[in-house]
């Protein structure tokens, strides 16, 4: 999937202790909540985040217990990212 920058985009602040506010627009459009997890990536110079899901994982609880869903799906995400650099 190609990154689409916004024309206008929003513009936040780190405050001393290094945090941020996820904007209000982007909280309501993929409906994160208090507690989500996000993981940051960067590539070319660029800063990405990923929302990692979470409530819908705990509907099989103990159908993946040997398997490693967030390390399949950040390997997944990585190799998409070189995939997309180098284009």
């Amino acid at each position: 999937m190609k990154t689409i920058y916004p024309q206008h985009p929003i513009i936040t602040t780190v405050d001393g202790r290094h945090q941020t506010v996820v904007p209000a627009v982007v909280r309501q459009q993929f409906s994160i909540r208090a507690g989500d997890q996000i993981a940051w990536a960067t590539c070319r110079g660029v800063i990405e985040f990923i929302l990692l899901p979470q409530g819908r994982w705990q509907d099989f609880r103990g159908a993946g217990r040997d398997l490693d869903l967030l390390a399949d799906r950040i390997a997944h995400r990585q190799q998409e990212r070189d995939r997309d650099c180098l284009s």
